[in-house]
């Protein structure tokens, strides 16, 4: 139940404003270390920020550079990169595909 609590206080630092601008992945990875005692693999952060960015793409308007801005990639190649990895195509064709 405790560690229940705390995935929840995570996920809602993720939903405020300032989560994604500030928590990268290796600060992410400290909280949650932190605050579950978990050491999560820099892959399955990875692969968590990509899934919220597809849910982002489909579900907002904003580019796709605001959208990476927004989870906290600097650099628009890395961003497409690993979404292409973790998803299977790019970002623009991933919202292309699922309007």
């Amino acid at each position: 139940m405790a560690q229940d609590r705390r995935f929840s206080a995570v996920e809602q630092g993720f939903d405020s404003p300032w989560g994604h601008r500030f928590a990268g992945t290796l600060a992410l990875g400290s909280l949650l270390t932190l605050m579950t005692a978990i050491n999560p693999t820099r892959g399955s952060l990875m692969r968590e920020r990509i899934r919220a960015a597809a849910m982002r793409l489909v579900d907002s308007t904003a580019s796709v550079k605001a959208v990476a801005r927004e989870l906290g990639y600097v650099d628009l190649y890395l961003f497409t990169r690993q979404f292409k990895q973790v998803m299977g195509r790019s970002p623009r064709v991933y919202r292309r595909l699922s309007e």
